[in-house]
């Protein structure tokens, strides 16, 4: 009102001032009422929008299927044929059951022979067979499994100590006096749970036996069972394991009885153990305790069993370190599975204990493709078999010397260090490739050598995928230089170290896939057509073949 008033004065003064140089005359003014300032009308805008007066219907939007994955089609049998130099002869066979949610079995049949010359005087002629029948039964929580099989493997003494052109019988009852051969009937059943989760007991338990005999009247039988049960408690896990194994073998009938013949021994073993993971670290402590019966009173070994990891960089590098030990079974079937040239008359007085073992390392992955491992390990022996070429093998109850074709074994106490290296590639189904390296140094305290055993093994493999069609195995095989024992001519024989070189074995295989059923394969073996003696006076074949074809059906 004020602002008003004052603006009213001055236009007075200014109207005053102007009628100073004109006259207006008298007049009036009257003012009415103050002023009031108005606002036009207008319409306000709602802050409730109204709704929207068109109709609208939605459309049902259907489920997306997703399509399953394409069973791929099983077939039930795989035929192998092939044929290569030295009248190499190979036929396999697979036949299975079609897919089932209940059970599952199969056949398994193997031929495989051949008459290598590897030496001037006797041949190398083998043959292995192999035939088994196997099968599974799935219930809701565990599998029951069997196997019944029969393995026929016919070979050759073909090797001579210090002599391949003696022409002298090693036995002379037998019509061909190098021929061997050995018929194992073996047998195994068993169950073993599978529950998913881990509130309830783990258990296995099975059955084996294993009967062998040989061209010699040879007999050995071997009864083995094996169980046990685990259970997880919290963060804890406690689990013990049990095995019987016992073994008897008769005295060959060449063999000049004694206090080994017809030997009943047993191994009983019991390895309880507590197994958790902690934040960073997984724990497995126990104990393996084993009582032994050979020819004179039990033996008990106690063994530690405790296995550390450590992660240094989680799920890339994890670092390790164990002490164990172990009782290592050594009967007439485990010596000739290693040597088959062992003779029939070997007399075992005992098992190889392996009293400690203290290993350390790193593994990992240097990223998703490449994976290491890097391994230091101490072994201290009892009892450690060693093979050495037999110079005099009873005949009717007298001695007659040989020419060392068969082996015999010895035992010693000894140590073993271990550096072993291994790393592995795969790019996917492609390519793969893998090296491993070790270096074993081996101390013994009675003989003059860890006869038989190479100072180095390493192994290269590569395996190269050409879009399913073309697929390529490359193996290198080589072993550092190992000792055989040889004795003297002199009236009493001196034990002589023969320096047994080492070797380096090449391999190639194709195979051509010509369709899903068919298939031809081609092997190369020994490219190197180096000549070298895992056993002393047994050279090997130098190169050799093998190819045919796979059928599926």
């Amino acid at each position: 009102m004020k602002k008003y008033l004052i603006i009213g004065i001055l236009n007075l003064v200014w109207f005053y001032s102007f009628a100073q140089d004109k006259d207006l005359g008298d007049k009036e003014y009257v003012i009415v009422k103050d002023y009031k300032p108005v606002l036009a009308e207008s319409n306000k805008i709602s802050d409730t929008p109204d709704g929207d007066t068109a109709n609208f219907e939605a459309g049902v939007i259907k489920a997306v299927k997703i399509k399953d994955e394409p069973i791929p089609k099983l077939y039930r049998s795989l035929a192998k044929l092939g044929l290569g130099n030295y009248n190499t002869y190979t036929g396999e066979l697979f036949y299975n059951s079609s897919r089932s949610k209940n059970s599952q079995a199969g056949v398994h049949l193997k031929h495989y022979s051949g008459r290598p010359n590897l030496v001037e005087d006797r041949t190398g002629l083998f043959s292995q067979n192999v035939g088994e029948v196997y099968g599974k039964y799935f219930l809701d929580h565990a599998t029951f499994n069997g196997k019944f099989g029969y393995d026929r493997d016919v070979f050759h003494y073909y090797g001579f100590y210090d002599t391949h052109n003696e022409m002298d019988s090693v036995i002379a009852t037998k019509d061909d006096d190098t021929k061997q051969r050995f018929n194992n009937f073996n047998f195994s059943a068993g169950i073993k749970s599978n529950w998913v989760t881990g509130d309830h007991i783990d258990y296995d338990a099975t059955l084996e036996y294993n009967g062998l005999n040989d061209l010699f009247e040879v007999k050995e039988n071997n009864f083995m069972v094996r169980g046990g049960a685990g259970k997880k408690f919290d963060e804890n896990y406690f689990g013990l394991n049990l095995d019987f194994d016992y073994f008897k073998k008769t005295e060959a009938d060449f063999e000049r009885t004694d206090e080994f013949s017809n030997l009943s021994r047993y191994i009983v073993n019991m390895n309880p153990y507590f197994k958790r993971n902690f934040d960073r670290i997984h724990l497995n402590v126990g104990f393996n305790f084993a009582l032994e019966h050979n020819s004179g009173p039990v033996a008990a070994h106690f063994y530690p069993d405790v296995n550390v990891t450590v992660p240094i960089a989680e799920n890339i590098v994890y670092v390790f370190a164990d002490v164990t030990g172990r009782m290592v079974k050594k009967n007439y079937k485990t010596l000739t599975d290693e040597n088959p040239f062992t003779i029939p008359s070997v007399k075992m007085e005992h098992n190889e204990s392996h009293d400690i073992a203290l290993d350390g390392g790193l593994k990992g992955n240097f990223s998703s493709k490449v994976s290491f491992l890097a391994m230091i390990k101490y072994t201290k022996m009892s009892n450690m078999v060693l093979f050495v070429n037999d110079t005099a093998l009873y005949v009717s109850g007298s001695d007659s010397t040989v020419h060392g074709n068969m082996f015999n074994i010895v035992y010693d106490d000894g140590t073993v260090l271990n550096l072993h290296a291994e790393v592995s590639y795969r790019h996917s189904d492609k390519l793969s490739i893998s090296f491993a390296y070790d270096y074993l140094n081996w101390e013994v305290e009675l003989q003059e050598k860890a006869w038989h055993k190479p100072g180095s093994e390493a192994r290269l493999m590569l395996r190269y995928n050409l879009k399913d069609k073309l697929q390529a195995n490359v193996t290198f095989l080589t072993a550092g230089s190992q000792y055989g024992r040889a004795f003297t001519t002199d009236s009493i024989p001196q034990v002589v170290p023969v320096k047994l070189k080492g070797y380096y074995d090449f391999n190639l295989g194709l195979e051509y896939r010509y369709n899903k059923l068919l298939s031809f394969y081609f092997n190369l073996n020994n490219l190197f057509f180096s000549r070298y003696e895992q056993w002393y006076g047994y050279p090997s074949e130098k190169f050799n073949f093998l190819g045919g074809l796979t059928y599926s059906f």
